[in-house]
């Protein structure tokens, strides 16, 4: 539960108040194990199956397969060599360019989904890290006796704890960021719309001067 204590600095402060160290000690490795290391674990899986996925289509035996066999059925159906050649080399080259967009989408996708993933470690593993340090601060206040941290390595702590907890808020927001940031047509089209605002920008203060001027 929630206790209102007075600090050091005659100020009031929220503090988490547990049954037992044993809860407490319970709680946070819990709390690794389901906020960190099952859905690393799930993210990572299903991202490693999507990549497959995409690769399989990009070098799989059947890309070039359709492309093969309708340049055999060209040649057996009775039309002339020229032709049945022209056709060939026409579906060779389809398939070549199908091919190429294929092994772009893949090293986008690959891309993409490894940015996804370490950013996931990056955002939460820090704040697991620390509520694990901070059962070992607790663990040396109860010893007998006790051995608390210096005044310096306790700010640490707290700037620290403060940085990891935003980390973890930005972990829920910066998924669509990344997509946009990586997707090649999202970048055209924002660059676009930064030149067109420039424009815009360019012509206000221009209109300003002239009116300036006028006055």
């Amino acid at each position: 539960m929630l206790q209102v204590v007075l600090t050091s600095r005659n100020r009031f402060s929220c503090k988490i108040q547990w049954p037992t160290f044993t809860v407490h000690r319970v709680w946070t490795y819990w709390s690794l194990v389901v906020g960190l290391v099952a859905p690393f674990i799930v993210i990572a899986t299903f991202s490693l199956l999507l990549l497959l996925r995409v690769r399989g289509r990009a070098g799989g035996p059947g890309a070039g397969a359709s492309a093969a066999s309708a340049a055999a059925r060209m040649s057996m159906g009775g039309g002339t060599g020229s032709s049945a050649t022209a056709t060939a080399a026409a579906l060779s080259r389809m398939s070549a360019s199908r091919l190429e967009r294929l092994s772009r989408l893949n090293s986008s996708m690959t891309r993409v989904v490894l940015v996804i993933v370490a950013m996931f470690g990056v955002c939460q593993l820090p704040y697991h890290v620390m509520e694990v340090t901070s059962l070992v601060v607790i663990d040396r206040l109860a010893e007998d006796p006790p051995r608390p941290p210096s005044p310096r390595t306790a700010h640490a702590i707290i700037y620290c704890n403060v940085v990891v907890q935003i980390l973890v808020f930005l972990s829920s927001c910066c998924n669509p960021i990344v997509y946009g940031i990586l997707n090649k047509n999202y970048r055209t089209q924002l660059l676009n719309i930064q030149y067109v605002f420039c424009l815009f920008v360019i012509a206000v203060i221009i209109t300003c001067i002239c009116l300036g001027d006028q006055l």
